[in-house]
């Protein structure tokens, strides 16, 4: 691809690829190697051969093959006479002749692409509307190429380097970047720096002003000492750049390149340009630096990826899994308490997500399908946990660059005035951006009397269609809540498909989840506090309403219980390691009534196989986790029991 795009041999600027690339119809296919030979067979030919055959290809109409050509030989001559100036800017600034060479050509080939975008690229693609107005997103991208470029130059030319060349620097990327018109490029690109002026512009590096017989205030002379504040104010401008970081400016080139449909080969020869300007920065003073040969290395390489993933959420010709991270994620998925219904959907999931992505590595088209799920299940059913652990497969799976999640709820999303949700909501949505945004009890976003909820859900629908590829959400909730939700709006029932039932935790499932507690802070129980525990949780599961908080409620009930240790410990005068880590049956109170009479009346424990039923006698006295069953074999968790009254 680097090849492809950097091949300048019948053009000064631009290579005939990239032009074919912008005006080649839009397909869903992954490339093709027919492709890349054509696109190379492009760079063959000069622009008097190019055009007349992308006219006949039918790419190109007759009026716009003459607008861009006449546009095309507008920026030729700009960079021509340009370059005829340049040995001698190189003497007065003192800086390198082939560095300001290279960022000329960079920055002039970056305005003939924007300017041929103009003329290619219909409105309805490069106009899209907002809650905030109608945006220019090709505007947008200039713009933002421009911050980068100044951003980049606020890098290698930081304020505590002011001098002649960081100066002259400033003068050639404002002039090629902020030119309305192409023909005062040429002559501001140029500026002061004229060899009957080389001696006085020395001044800029530290020394004095050269004295005059007659003091005359003219135009160098203003120049020379306006020349720091000029510099200071243009290190202001850029500053906001720079603190997000050239990566994540380029970024954000990338996602207005993916607004605007534009080809991989495309945002490639954009990462090229962008490259190759800061590489001329880095040498415009003679030898870059250690720490500049460092930074470009580091851009050279998120950009690649930047790129890479780009041309991964067009056409998603790379299937790259990392088997060794998908497989510990499965882990740790299999590892969690209960929830096996769940667990097998999530497999499932990622079964056809391994497939999606292998037909697409071999040039098959993807099943359209939808990733967004709705979770329901009461609080502490392990939601969040499972939603977190999606964006891990999904990332190690390749369909999501980062796999973060993003956690959110209504406050998060709705704002109290109008005209601010729609912000509100595309900030904690872009945070988000190749990751899982969750919101949870996302009902609320429905309620009849709130209109800014609705707004919020609308926000939402469409950036899930603007960022698809690059955004999964997950709306959580009660059961019947959730459905009433989806169903209230048709955009939500047509792009959440995948439904997951979390049910309520079993009562020694939850025992279960206290003693990992009880592991991960090294504690033990005795057999007395296990029987406690184990009616203390049957009783609750058995009386439980609407509202019952599963894992919650056992974190709540394991923090009773070092309170209640704590309380017992300080009363006594022993300070022994095996009573700091032992858990007696005083330390569980609440236990009610019933659980009370039950516990009295059980006259053993039982486990049983779930493979073939086979049932064990249990005791508090074990201290096993796992058991194999006589029978099958079967391996099965049996640390708790339960009560046979």
């Amino acid at each position: 691809m680097k090849q492809l795009v950097t091949d300048y041999t019948f053009h000064p600027l631009i290579p005939g690829a990239v032009l074919a690339a912008l005006v080649s119809p839009p397909s869903d296919e992954a490339p093709s190697r027919s492709w890349y030979e054509l696109l190379h067979a492009c760079n063959r030919r000069d622009r008097g051969q190019l055009y007349p055959w992308l006219v006949s290809q039918g790419w190109l109409s007759e009026a716009n093959a003459q607008r861009l050509h006449a546009v095309e030989t507008e920026f030729v001559g700009v960079f021509e006479r340009i370059e005829i100036k340049i040995p001698e800017l190189a003497q007065v600034t003192q800086t390198d002749e082939m560095a300001i060479k290279q960022l000329a050509r960079s920055l002039t080939a970056a305005r003939l692409l924007w300017e041929w975008m103009e003329v290619q690229i219909p409105p309805q693609k490069s106009f899209e509307k907002t809650d905030q107005g109608t945006r220019d997103l090709i505007q947008d991208l200039i713009n933002q190429f421009r911050r980068f470029v100044g951003a980049a130059w606020g890098i290698f030319f930081p304020a505590q380097a002011f001098g002649l060349s960081a100066d002259a620097a400033a003068q050639f990327w404002t002039a090629l970047m902020n030119c309305d018109k192409p023909g005062e490029m040429t002559q501001r690109f140029q500026g002061y720096f004229f060899h009957v002026h080389r001696e006085r512009f020395m001044a800029l590096n530290g020394g004095p002003l050269p004295k005059r017989g007659l003091y005359l205030q003219d135009v160098i002379s203003e120049y020379l000492e306006h020349a720091r504040e000029r510099f200071d104010t243009l290190h202001q401008q850029v500053a906001t750049t720079i603190g997000i970081g050239l990566d994540e400016a380029f970024s954000q080139i990338a996602d207005l390149s993916r607004k605007l449909e534009l080809k991989v080969e495309l945002i490639h020869f954009v990462a090229h340009l962008a490259e190759q300007a800061c590489d001329a920065f880095a040498h415009l003073d003679g030898h870059p630096s250690p720490k500049e040969i460092r930074i470009l290395s580091y851009l050279q390489t998120t950009m690649n990826e930047t790129c890479n993933t780009h041309g991964q959420s067009e056409h998603a010709a790379t299937y790259e899994t990392s088997e060794s991270a998908l497989n510990a994620v499965l882990g740790e998925l299999d590892e969690l308490i209960g929830m096996e219904t769940i667990k097998q959907q999530v497999h499932q999931a990622t079964h056809f997500a391994r497939v999606q992505q292998m037909r697409l590595s071999q040039g098959l088209k993807a099943i359209a399908t939808s990733y967004h799920s709705v979770y329901t299940g009461q609080p502490g059913t392990g939601k969040t946990t499972v939603a977190r652990l999606m964006g891990k497969i999904y990332h190690a799976l390749g369909l999501l660059k980062k796999g973060h999640l993003v956690e959110c709820d209504r406050a998060s999303l709705v704002a109290e005035y109008v005209g601010q949700t729609a912000i509100k909501t595309n900030r904690v949505i872009d945070s988000a951006l190749d990751g899982i945004l969750f919101i949870d009890e996302a009902y609320t976003l429905a309620k009849q009397d709130q209109d800014f909820g609705r707004e919020a859900v609308d926000t939402l629908l469409k950036r899930m269609e603007d960022d698809r590829g690059r955004l999964i959400v997950i709306v959580a909730g009660y059961p019947e809540s959730m459905q009433q939700f989806v169903a209230s709006n048709p955009g939500l029932e047509s792009r959440f498909t995948r439904m997951l039932a979390f049910p309520d935790y079993q009562p020694n499932e939850l025992c279960r989840i206290f003693s990992s507690l009880c592991r991960q802070n090294e504690l033990r129980m005795t057999p007395g506090f296990k029987q406690r525990l184990i009616h203390h949780f049957h009783d609750l599961y058995a009386n439980r309403d609407d509202h019952f908080g599963n894992a919650r409620l056992v974190r709540n009930c394991f923090e009773r219980v070092i309170d209640l240790q704590a309380t017992r410990l300080a009363t006594t005068v022993s300070d022994a390691v095996l009573d700091l880590a032992t858990l007696v049956a005083e330390d569980l109170d609440g236990l009610s009534a019933s659980a009370l009479k039950a516990l009295e009346a059980t006259v053993g424990y039982q486990v049983v196989c779930p493979e073939c039923q086979q049932a064990y006698r249990w005791t508090p006295e074990l201290s096993i986790k796992d058991a194999e069953c006589t029978e099958c074999h079967r391996i099965y968790n049996s640390e708790f029991g339960d009560p046979v009254v």
